[in-house]
């Protein structure tokens, strides 16, 4: 069995945007840092997120904190990032008390209920508009980051089993090792994994991704992203009058069913310009957090998942998480 490269510190597994954050900031700090992913170029999760930054209702004020954080990271590296405002919208009673609150506690007086919320120039709604949202290319970013730090990338590769030695522990993948001193677990593909261990704390979600093609200019032009029930759909309009949008649901079979719904609901012309569709998975923490820490096993193996369809703007708030924890005894 062919053993790549040498002893490295850190292996950090996931190579989507808080892999890579996670892997530059330890590279940054001259650890010897590796990274390693199945698909490559945030093939997975980053790409269904669809570049929009959004404050997550339920946890509004920290994910606030992370889209600031975002917008820092964009400025450092001269990536391009576009301010825009969201409208959130609810389907159920729970949803709406939860934006009610967010608008009457003031945490940010941009953040404001409207009765007659404009979607687009033929409809309006009833919701929560902001201007907190962010717009990026979060491949470009990611290709940014990587290419500022000396790191160790491994792509394609599919970690099929970690394994502890008397100096290291192992990632096994087929053919060869990487061996590392610990190892950081930044995607989906080990929830399974982890879920001894995590119990009912990870919830796994299907998801969806849909794009147009660019529309005609008579076509009904949207006027802002749209987010509905904390991420469950979201929509993005685009310059070129393209639109991208998302759902997630817990029951795959519906998933598809509902994405066709909220866009036939929207504009019921919006189908007929479908350009791509792709589904995987996501997984999300019971109470709306990311799950991070160590595992209770003899591997020092650390986890950073359960992000869910606000991802981009938890991303740079688990990586301070998981670099606090590395420094920790």
């Amino acid at each position: 069995m062919d053993t790549r490269a040498s002893h490295y510190d850190v292996l950090v597994v996931g190579a989507g945007l808080t892999g890579v954050l996670i892997a530059a900031q330890l590279a940054e700090r001259g650890v010897r840092v590796a990274l390693v992913d199945a698909l490559g170029a945030a093939g997975s999760a980053t790409r269904r997120s669809l570049g929009l930054v959004a404050p997550q209702p339920s946890h509004w004020q920290e994910t606030m904190c992370g889209v600031e954080l975002m917008h820092q990271l964009c400025k450092t590296y001269s990536i391009p990032a576009r301010s825009c405002r969201i409208a959130y919208l609810a389907t159920h009673d729970e949803a709406r008390t939860r934006l009610l609150n967010i608008a009457r506690l003031k945490i940010d007086t941009k953040a404001q209920w409207h009765g007659a919320l404009p979607i687009h120039q033929d409809a309006v709604a009833e919701g929560l508009l902001t201007e907190s949202g962010l717009l990026v290319d979060l491949e470009q970013l990611r290709a940014a980051l990587l290419r500022q730090h000396a790191l160790a990338v491994h792509s394609p590769i599919e970690i099929e089993s970690l394994e502890r030695g008397p100096d290291a522990v192992y990632a096994l993948a087929q053919g060869y090792t990487l061996p590392a001193s610990s190892i950081v677990l930044a995607t989906n593909a080990f929830a399974g994994l982890l879920s001894p261990y995590l119990g009912d704390s990870v919830q796994f979600m299907a998801s969806i991704t849909w794009r147009s093609q660019p529309r005609p200019a008579h076509a009904k032009r949207f006027e802002q992203p749209i987010v509905v029930d904390e991420g469950t759909f979201a929509l993005i309009p685009l310059e070129d009058n393209s639109v991208h949008a998302m759902a997630c649901s817990s029951n795959p079979a519906a998933l598809r069913p509902q994405l066709v719904a909220m866009l036939n609901q929207l504009d019921a012309d919006l189908l007929s310009y479908t350009a791509e569709q792709s589904s995987g998975v996501l997984t999300k923490g019971s109470d709306g957090m990311p799950l991070v820490g160590q595992l209770n096993a003899p591997m020092p193996v650390l986890y950073a998942i359960g992000l869910g369809p606000f991802g981009a703007a938890w991303a740079p708030i688990v990586c301070e998480r998981v670099l606090a924890l590395m420094q920790t005894p």
